[in-house]
């Protein structure tokens, strides 16, 4: 969505552009170019909004994880565990399992809050692509 974002944002200024090239030459800019300015500026608007509740969401789940930390810890011990809308929708012993069985679910890895639960002090440093 971010990418797709960044696009549309190119986009608008190259129209932008265009448009004031046109005034500045003392021409219309053609009306296909205003439709088009209308149409990315209503997609930015309905993305930025997207994007704003994708975010609230995901601070739920934090919020979730946060105040169901102890409970989640006696119930999934050493445990690997996603959360999505404030659901536990996987467990599994390996990062790796859990990542295979929400895509393997259709529960997208990216959008969900991926915690490994433990009483442990741990520090990890993810490399790639989940």
């Amino acid at each position: 969505m971010v990418v797709a974002l960044v696009g549309i944002h190119l986009l608008a200024d190259r129209i932008v552009t265009e448009m004031d090239s046109a005034v500045g030459k003392g021409h219309s800019p053609p009306s296909a170019i205003l439709s088009l300015s209308l149409i990315i500026n209503l997609g930015r608007t309905r993305m930025q909004e997207q994007y704003k509740v994708e975010l609230q969401r995901f601070k739920q789940d934090i919020d979730y994880y946060q105040q169901h930390q102890q409970e989640l810890l006696i119930q999934y011990p050493e445990s690997w565990i996603a959360i999505f809308n404030q659901h536990v929708v996987g467990r599994a012993s390996e990062l790796e399992h859990l990542i295979e069985d929400l895509r393997r679910r259709g529960i997208p890895p990216e959008r969900a809050l991926v915690e490994h639960v433990t009483a442990k002090e741990e520090v990890f440093i993810l490399a790639g692509q989940l």
